[in-house]
Formats: structure tokens, C-alpha cells, sequence
């Protein structure tokens, strides 16, 4: 089994819109990989024998960018761009962070479903037998963002469970 760790949001789609708020970016690594550290002792402690491989996604990741054009429909980008004007909203996940205006939502959409698609591809090439286990909600919505590059090139895409999500969160 093989567990890829997703840690460069921040890289990916907020900080080339909105800079990266004078974030220690070598500090935010050493903590990402700290983090992982700790996973992976977690999780050999919880599934002790097992074969695991867990890498995190700076291991993996290519440097492609996936062109918007060629992909399906992109309706869900202004729809997306509402649910991250939410992060950054008191208690949000970007709360005390400035609140981007409503280009720089579409700007940081638009990046995360190349983000998102460009992981698809990779994840496919890598494990080409996979099935994904998505845990971020909605489920539905960002195993279509994953897929959508594999789609646009009308290769098989990625199956994937929801086991963490409760139904509401799904779609």
C-alpha cells in the first residue's frame, strides 16, 4: 500500500497569488517534514508488518502544467473559488490571514485545478493500479479534479472510496 501525503497547497495555488504572508518557508518545510516523520511512526505503531510506503508529495511531484483549455467543463471554478473565500474567513483554515478579492479566488481556483489535475496524471503514471482514498470534501468534487487531466487525454482514471467522509460532505 502506498500513502502520498499532500503538503504543498500553500505553494501550489496561495502563495503565486497572494505571496506567502511572510511565511519561513525553510522553517514550513522542516515542519511538513516533521510532520510526516510523525505519521510514519504513527502509523507503524498502528500497523505494525505492514507494507507500507508513505511518501509525501515534494517526493513525487512533476513540474507539468496541466493547460485549463484542454480539460472538461471548468463551471466548478467560480464554485470553488466561493469554498476557498471560506478558508480565509474567522475560524477558517486561513483565518487571521487578508481575505483575497474575488479575482485573486478565480486565480487561486484555477491553479488548485491544475494542482489537483497534475497530481492525477503523476498518481496514475506512478500507481498505475491505484484506488485512491480521498478524505477532503466535497469527496465527489475533488476526485473530479483529480481525474480531469485523465479524462481530457481519455486515459482510464483513478477510482476512489470515501470512507471518512459523512454523506453530506460527499458531493
Amino acid at each position: 500500500m502506498n500513502i502520498v501525503v499532500g503538503e504543498l497547497d500553500e505553494e501550489s495555488y496561495i502563495f503565486p497569488v497572494l505571496g506567502n504572508f511572510g511565511v519561513d518557508v525553510q522553517r514550513l518545510t522542516e515542519r511538513r517534514s516533521e510532520y510526516l516523520q510523525s505519521f510514519k511512526s504513527l502509523i507503524a505503531k498502528t500497523y505494525p508488518g505492514t507494507n507500507l510506503q508513505i511518501l509525501s508529495w515534494s517526493e513525487i511531484a512533476n513540474s507539468g502544467l496541466i493547460v485549463l483549455d484542454k480539460l472538461p467543463s471548468l463551471s466548478f471554478i467560480v464554485d470553488e473559488s466561493r469554498r476557498m473565500k471560506d478558508f480565509f474567513k474567522p475560524g477558517g483554515y486561513y483565518d487571521g490571514l487578508p481575505e483575497p478579492n474575488p479575482q485573486q479566488l478565480i486565480q487561486m481556483a484555477r491553479l488548485k485545478m491544475q494542482t489537483y489535475t497534475r497530481q492525477g496524471n503523476t498518481l496514475k503514471k506512478l500507481f498505475p493500479n491505484a484506488i485512491g482514498i480521498q478524505n477532503e470534501s466535497p469527496a465527489l468534487l475533488r476526485t473530479l479534479m483529480i481525474n480531469a487531466g485523465l479524462k481530457a487525454e481519455a486515459q482510464e482514471t483513478i477510482p476512489y472510496i470515501y470512507p471518512f467522509n459523512e454523506r453530506r460532505n460527499i458531493y
